[in-house]
């Protein structure tokens, strides 16, 4: 088989490409997988940024609260900066 004959063959009357066919509906499969994965990913959580709270705000939120005494918020406050 020449070179000739392979040009040939990928013509430009669409011989040769046949085998692309199937790549159609997988592009527009991935999309629409894509876009619902999207939409209904939006109340979880997924694109949120890192974590929560951090433990230094929420051993203040306790000690505003009255859960912990003033003693205890500052020894925790101590281990936590360690």
């Amino acid at each position: 088989m020449t070179l000739y004959t392979l040009i040939a063959a990928w013509d430009d009357d669409g011989h040769g490409w046949f085998w692309l066919w199937p790549l159609v509906p997988l592009f527009w499969i991935l999309i629409c997988f894509f876009v619902l994965r999207l939409f209904f990913s939006r109340g979880r959580g997924y694109w949120r940024g890192p974590g929560g709270p951090d433990a230094r705000a929420i051993l203040a939120e306790r000690y505003a609260r009255g859960e912990i005494t003033n003693d205890e918020y500052r020894e925790r406050l101590g281990n936590l900066q360690v």
